[in-house]
């Protein structure tokens, strides 16, 4: 929880300032990745599968069944087999054009396989991106990810430079919009989460969450909820440590020509089915005309605690911490930790 709320917390502030201050929050400012990267996929191995998995951009009632959350927004479930805007994309990082050959010129096996990128070889990870994009309605879509930093156990420099999805994201965004307004984005999703620690963050978050003014505690959510589910304000630490979409809208403002930025999350079950999904609100935000010392310092300050403090947890050996009570305003709270002794 301590370092998604520090990561998120970072990214906000990043997406709030303008390019020259965002610097203090997220570094590098600038995504290196811009353009279509169709080139660049192929140098570091990757594989692009034109309708590849469309089904997963398929947001009615054969798949997701979110008619009703898309019918609220104003947004088509449909894919284009169908008639609709909802476009997949989809990335590997197996089978690429430049992966060695063996003495037959045959592929070898997926996990031994290995690309020359420069002068560097690496090993194909196996990860994948599949994204959709709705330009009409400025969404995200994002029904399946499993990229090579999280699919592989090999060392960093072992793995491409091309390897964040908010990076493919950022290149399949800017090839769907080509010639048009990358700006329009106004809504991101995040599909059928299955990532454990995602759930627990999740679970935490309304958990813990402050309740409005005035609310019953017993009120209070006992999980997530059918559309439209529960919706975190951006003040709250629980919006913060779910803030998957901030390096995509932090590093590209650039190309938007303005600072974007979340202003609230929504976690929701669809209209059948367990699974959570995540939506993310993006709106334009004026870029702030300086940083209060202060601000910056008080961040700074908070940083350094919660690094503190995971320094001793990993020291001693903290095999569980949460969060019991959190006061009605947020403000304050009373965090249990179950130590182990070194022996």
């Amino acid at each position: 929880w301590d370092k998604a709320l520090c990561k998120g917390a970072k990214l906000h502030q990043a997406m709030l300032k303008n390019q020259a201050q965002a610097h203090a929050f997220v570094r590098p400012v600038r995504s290196p990745w811009d353009g279509d990267l169709v080139a660049e996929f192929r140098t570091w191995g990757y594989k692009e599968v034109p309708g590849y998995r469309a089904e997963l951009c398929d947001f009615g009632k054969d798949v997701h069944v979110l008619q009703r959350a898309f019918g609220e927004l104003g947004i088509s479930t449909l894919n284009p087999a169908d008639g609709g805007p909802n476009t997949c994309y989809h990335v590997e990082h197996k089978d690429g054009p430049t992966v060695k050959r063996d003495k037959d010129r045959q592929l070898p096996n997926a996990y031994k396989q290995y690309c020359k990128a420069g002068s560097r070889t690496l090993r194909e990870t196996q990860g994948f991106t599949t994204l959709g994009i709705n330009t009409e309605a400025g969404a995200l879509l994002l029904p399946q990810q499993d990229t090579s930093q999280a699919s592989s156990s090999l060392r960093k420099k072992d793995l491409p430079d091309l390897a964040s999805s908010s990076d493919h994201a950022w290149g399949f965004w800017a090839r769907a919009h080509a010639g048009g307004d990358t700006a329009n984005i106004n809504k991101i999703f995040a599909c059928m989460i299955t990532n454990d620690i995602t759930k627990a963050l999740i679970d935490e978050a309304i958990r813990t969450y402050p309740l409005p003014p005035g609310t019953d505690p017993n009120d209070r959510p006992q999980g997530v909820g059918r559309w439209p589910g529960i919706t975190f304000g951006m003040d709250t630490d629980a919006a913060k440590v779910l803030l998957a979409a901030g390096y995509f809208l932090a590093q590209h403002k650039h190309r938007f020509g303005k600072s974007k930025s979340t202003s609230k999350v929504q976690v929701f079950r669809p209209d059948k089915g367990m699974m959570a999904y995540l939506l993310f609100r993006v709106v334009n935000t004026p870029a702030v005309a300086s940083v209060k010392a202060a601000e910056l310092q008080a961040l700074a300050e908070r940083n350094r605690t919660l690094a503190g403090e995971m320094g001793a947890r990993k020291e001693a050996q903290i095999i569980e911490t949460r969060i019991v009570t959190r006061s009605t305003d947020g403000k304050n709270v009373i965090r249990e930790h179950v130590y182990r002794a070194k022996l």
